[in-house]
Order: structure tokens, then sequence, then C-alpha cells
């Protein structure tokens, strides 16, 4: 009875010992990370990040605005590039970059509707800083920043091509067929009066 029980007790010491043994990893198979590794060949368990995108709503600057933004970022690109038109991509990256700073947005499509008209104002002041500069780098291009303020002006006012010279022999005295006829001073009188025209009433 005495080596009965011993031996019962001899056999339950062994199975703790067996049971209290550290596991051991499969051959070849390791965890590193979130990668499990089987010999030579890695499966990488990618984390996958969902993301919503922005879309500009009514409340954000209109198409309108949009286009006329766009018109005067590429003049003031023309206008600080100059000749060199290589450097014209470098400039659009700043002149987009610091519009979107001066409102504090990550794009110019994300400009509050109610700032339309301050954000417009603000590049054409630029536009207008930069006028002189290029006046000294690039004697025709300077010529040519105030053709499209011009036309674009005239477009708004309801102004036909023959109506933009009427308004030169009005104005200035002057009978001309081609706005690139006029002289240095008389086309930049020309885009100060043009400018000053008041809009009709909607």
């Amino acid at each position: 009875m005495v080596d009965d029980r011993d031996r019962e007790l001899q056999r339950l010491a062994e199975l703790v010992q067996e049971t209290s043994e550290p596991l051991q990893a499969a051959p070849g198979v390791s965890i590193q990370g979130r990668n499990v590794v089987i010999g030579d060949h890695a499966t990488i368990a990618e984390r996958v990040v969902h993301r919503t995108k922005a879309v500009p709503g009514p409340h954000h600057i209109s198409e309108a605005h949009k286009r006329k933004l766009r018109e005067l970022v590429e003049e003031c690109v023309r206008r600080d590039a100059g000749a060199d038109r290589s450097l014209a991509q470098r400039y659009a990256r700043k002149w987009w970059s610091a519009l979107a700073k001066q409102f504090r947005v990550g794009t110019y499509h994300f400009i509050p509707a109610e700032k339309g008209e301050e954000a417009i104002a603000w590049m054409q002041q630029n536009r207008a800083k930069l006028r002189g500069r290029l006046r000294r780098t690039d004697h025709q291009g300077w010529r040519d920043s105030f053709l499209p303020g011009i036309y674009g002006r005239a477009k708004e006012l309801g102004m036909s091509k023959g109506d933009i010279l009427a308004l030169v022999h009005e104005r200035l005295g002057l009978r001309v067929i081609s706005l690139r006829s006029l002289s240095d001073r008389n086309l930049e009188r020309l885009y100060q009066v043009i400018m000053s025209l008041p809009r009709p009433p909607s």
C-alpha cells in the first residue's frame, strides 16, 4: 500500500515538472513587433489608415472668386519670375502657399465665402508691388502685365474691345487700333482709368 502511494506521488511530481517547463517556439518562427517571420520570409501586418477627404461647400469661396485668384496668382508668378520662365514653378508654390497662409487655410478652396473679395484685394496689392520690379527686369513683360487687368476689368463692365478703344480716345485723346501701340505712360494711364470705373448696378 505504501509503495503504491509513493509511486502515485512520484507520477504526480513528474507531471507537474513537465507542465512547468517553458513553452518553446516552433523552429524558425519568430514575432518581431507587428511582423511574423518564418525562416527568410516575413509577413508584414500593414496599418491601414482611412482618411476622409474634405470637400469645399457653399460656405467657401465661389468658383468666380477662385478663377480670379488663379488669374492673380499667375500674374504674380509671371512678374516674380520675369524673363526666367524656369522659375515659374518655384514662384507658383510661393504664392499659393502665401495665399493659404494669409487666410489660415490648407488650400485656397477653403477660404471662407465672406473673405472672397478680401482675398482678391490682397492678391491685387501684391501684384501691384511686383510691377516695379518687373519693369526693371522684363520691360515687355511689364507692358504685357497691364493687358489681362484691362481686358478682365472690361469684361466685368460689359465692355467690348471697341468700347476699350473708344475709352482710350475719350480719356487719353488718342486714336489707336491696338493697345500695344500705346506708350508705357499711356498704357499705365489706361489701366488706372478702367480700374477706376464703377461696376454697373446688378
